[in-house]
């Protein structure tokens, strides 16, 4: 009888360690859900990565560089598709002129007004183009409000550069 006693304790630590193993497998995100990619294109290079891309010459370097570059517009395009992030092409009024090359200017004053209106710093929200005429933006669906409100106060400000 001393040796079933024994043979209870491995199973009860055995169902004890099944268990802990299922817990932590069902609390991660599910791999095709909105917060998987989401960590995912928010996670930076591992330390493996970093070392190699510090360490390794040009062309293994740019090797690694393409491969995060891939792995993050894998998960940007599927945060698009599950309908997370949304690219909207907004239109200019006071059109930016040909030779006004300062369309940076213009991305860091949207920048700035949006960072104003509300608390939208993120990795998520970028400015993806600047044209003469129009600006192309990538956010969370719920922020895009915010966005028209910046880009139309940026290019009111634009407006009231140019008629000075």
């Amino acid at each position: 009888m001393p040796g079933m006693r024994k043979w209870k304790w491995v199973a009860a630590g055995l169902a004890l360690v099944a268990s802990g193993v299922t817990a932590y497998l069902l609390s991660q995100p599910r791999v095709r859900s909105i917060q998987y990619h989401k960590e995912q294109y928010l996670k930076g290079p591992s330390l493996a990565e970093k070392w190699m891309e510090d360490h390794l010459p040009g062309d293994a370097r740019f090797w690694f560089w393409q491969r995060r570059n891939t792995r993050e517009d894998f998960h940007y395009r599927a945060l698009v598709q599950l309908g997370y992030l949304e690219e909207r092409v907004f239109s200019l009024s006071n059109l930016l002129a040909p030779e006004w090359d300062d369309l940076d200017g213009f991305r860091a004053r949207v920048y700035r007004f949006t960072d104003q209106l509300t608390n939208m710093t993120s990795e998520l929200n970028q400015i993806l183009d600047v044209a003469t005429n129009s600006i192309t933006v990538v956010g969370p669906r719920e922020q895009m409000v915010e966005w028209a409100e910046a880009i139309r106060e940026a290019d009111l400000a634009v407006g009231r550069l140019r008629h000075k």
